[in-house]
């Protein structure tokens, strides 16, 4: 999501190329252009996430594993469809969106977004209570 792109089997959509091709397409090719996502693609980069990256900046193992922005708004838009599972948010990348990785074929799996939860719970409820603001102000 951080760069508006995912790595999705062209075969999970019928697209006739064989099995396990992968090809990079983005949300507008798979998605209603109403989609929520689409709102919180263009929501989220406008919001403060330097606490965030604070967190990795003093963590001695480096980087964070995938891009925050990439991981906030899938943390974000997954609660506001009403699914809070790691477990059933990894399931449902791959069954809704056929997702299988990020443009490195990394796919976030359900312990990545578990400790990603873990890791910044206070700054997701935060931020969570902002977007929250925003949806009722748009109306969604």
């Amino acid at each position: 999501m951080g760069d508006g792109s995912w790595t999705i089997k062209a075969s999970s959509f019928g697209v006739g190329f064989g099995a396990g091709r992968r090809e990079i397409v983005s949300p507008e090719s798979v998605l209603p252009e109403d989609d929520l996502v689409f709102f919180l693609l263009d929501a989220i980069p406008q919001l403060d996430l330097s606490a965030f990256y604070q967190y990795y900046s003093t963590d001695t193992r480096g980087q964070p594993p995938f891009n925050v922005q990439m991981m906030v708004t899938l943390l974000v838009y997954s609660y506001c469809v009403g699914v809070f599972s790691s477990r059933k948010i990894a399931a449902s990348l791959r069954a809704e969106l056929g997702v299988s990785g990020d443009r490195r074929g990394r796919t976030a799996d359900f312990r990545t977004i578990s400790d990603f939860r873990k890791n910044h719970a206070r700054r997701c409820a935060v931020l969570l209570g902002s977007v929250s603001s925003w949806l009722v102000s748009w109306g969604w």
